[in-house]
């Protein structure tokens, strides 16, 4: 298991797994949060690993998100500072 997947909680990894799958299989940037998933996508936007794009407003599917080549340079920034951490370096 990474260092990186650790340090985030189920619903984070749900989230980001969701928008890297969307850009990836289909060309969509972005990727409206369920439910139950905007409140880790808020947290992930404060880490930097999503970025906002809309607040729609109705019955908590308002928030979409995507994931930025910016963002990826900070997951990819962050899962190195863990495993140095964990290797103690």
């Amino acid at each position: 298991m990474s260092a990186l997947r650790q340090e985030l909680r189920p619903r984070e990894i749900q989230v980001l797994n969701s928008a890297a799958y969307s850009r990836q299989k289909f060309g969509i940037e972005n990727y409206l949060c369920t439910p139950g998933q905007t409140k880790a996508a808020e947290r992930m936007i404060a880490r930097g690993f999503l970025t906002e794009v809309e607040r729609l407003g109705f019955g908590g599917w308002g928030l979409v998100v995507k994931l930025t080549d910016e963002n990826i340079a900070a997951i990819k920034a962050e899962r190195l500072t863990a495993v140095k951490a964990r290797i103690g370096k």
